[in-house]
């Protein structure tokens, strides 16, 4: 489903199936294929966070009350509770976690593969950066991205094939970015419906 990459995707492949964990960071502008890996590592059970609203979802708590064995963290550089980032860091190092709550103190031990994502790594901790295995991806050009687009609306969200490559291309015009497209692929049912919502939204762009 992501076009080319193959080393790195054999990469993650051998971490998934390693006896330990070895957890990946992808670093790359909006519009390159890192979302769409963290897409494909979801569907295999992960648990999706999205660090910039971890103070509501907790990434501390997921850790400790799910254990899961994929944890997909997108947009770690903005892990900024130092109690979600202190857990983050220890689990990722040791397998192990400890959680004060309600004046009594509980352990869970496990293994956890963590897969994360962000625009850039220039605020991401040094600690935390060292605990991933980084690799950075450069942008796909406008037609990759709407063949990866289409492919991806078609085969996945079981659009149309002529209209996923109709909302790539139209998506393409002012922007390479995969969750766009998701998102008017999710309320067009068809070219006019595209339209409309692409409308919509390029009048309110900043």
């Amino acid at each position: 489903m992501i076009e080319g990459f193959d080393d790195i995707k054999e990469f993650i492949r051998r971490s998934l199936n390693a006896e330990e964990p070895v957890h990946v960071l992808l670093v790359g502008a909006p519009g390159t294929a890192k979302t769409l890996f963290l897409m494909e590592i979801e569907r295999l059970g992960g648990r999706f966070i999205t660090a910039g609203t971890s103070t509501r979802v907790g990434i501390r708590d997921v850790l400790f009350d799910e254990t899961p064995r994929i944890l997909i963290v997108d947009e770690v550089e903005k892990v900024s509770d130092q109690k979600d980032l202190s857990a983050l860091l220890t689990w990722m190092e040791s397998g192990r976690i400890i959680v004060t709550k309600h004046g009594m103190q509980g352990e869970k031990r496990g293994k956890v593969w963590v897969f994360g994502a962000c625009n850039s790594d220039e605020k991401l901790s040094p600690e935390l950066k060292d605990r991933f295995q980084v690799f950075y991806i450069k942008s796909y050009t406008e037609e990759q991205f709407r063949r990866i687009v289409a492919n991806y609306l078609s085969k996945r969200m079981k659009v149309r094939r002529d209209l996923a490559a109709y909302i790539a291309e139209r998506v393409g015009e002012y922007t390479t970015s995969v969750r766009e497209a998701v998102r008017v692929a999710r309320i067009s049912k068809s070219k006019k419906d595209v339209d409309s919502n692409i409308s919509i939204i390029k009048k309110y762009k900043e």
